[in-house]
């Protein structure tokens, strides 16, 4: 949801010069931008194969062709974690027991004894158990889209702007194998 709105529609992506518009109909006809993103990832492998017969890169091409799989797996396991949705009625539900446990135990725990300690009228442990339980779900409610917009998620936007940049440099520094 972040990169959509930081690329909202493919001339963003174009004046980003991630991609050229004929490799965005080319990658849009293969069906959705954000479900194939493995497109680009197999085209470089075959650039990195065709580099063997213009003889632009030495022998050692399987290092290249290994580290391109390692970048596609690990970009397919955060994949994944896309396809993964805590249903939420899962979470209302734990938010609800939590908050029920807590208005039962507030009377629950209170004792009868008629003493001058203030133990007896201040549940301590009661107090404890409640900043501990209400920690834990804010953390799962902060876990639940690490990639989104909130100040605790991911800085995702950040991330590919800072890589984009640094490709840019890259790029501008090292114009590429000599022809």
């Amino acid at each position: 949801k972040a990169l959509k709105k930081m690329f909202p529609s493919d001339q963003s992506i174009t004046d980003a010069k991630l991609a050229t518009p004929n490799e965005l109909s080319v990658i849009e006809s293969q069906g959705d931008l954000g479900q194939i993103w493995w497109v680009p990832l197999s085209w470089a492998m075959t650039m990195v194969r065709k580099s063997k017969e213009k003889k632009t890169v030495s022998s050692d091409q399987k290092i290249l062709i290994a580290a391109l799989m390692e970048f596609q797996s690990k970009l397919e396991k955060v994949d994944t974690y896309d396809h993964v949705v805590f249903p939420p009625v899962y979470r209302q539900v734990v938010t609800f027991a939590v908050y029920i446990y807590f208005s039962l135990s507030l009377i629950g725990e209170q004792e009868l004894v008629k003493t001058p300690d203030i133990l007896p009228y201040f549940p301590v442990f009661l107090i404890l158990k409640f900043i501990f339980f209400f920690g834990w779900l804010e953390v799962a409610e902060a876990i639940e889209n690490p990639f989104g917009d909130d100040e605790d998620d991911f800085q995702i936007c950040h991330l590919v702007s800072r890589h984009i940049w640094a490709i840019g440099k890259n790029i501008q520094q090292f114009p590429g194998p000599p022809e």
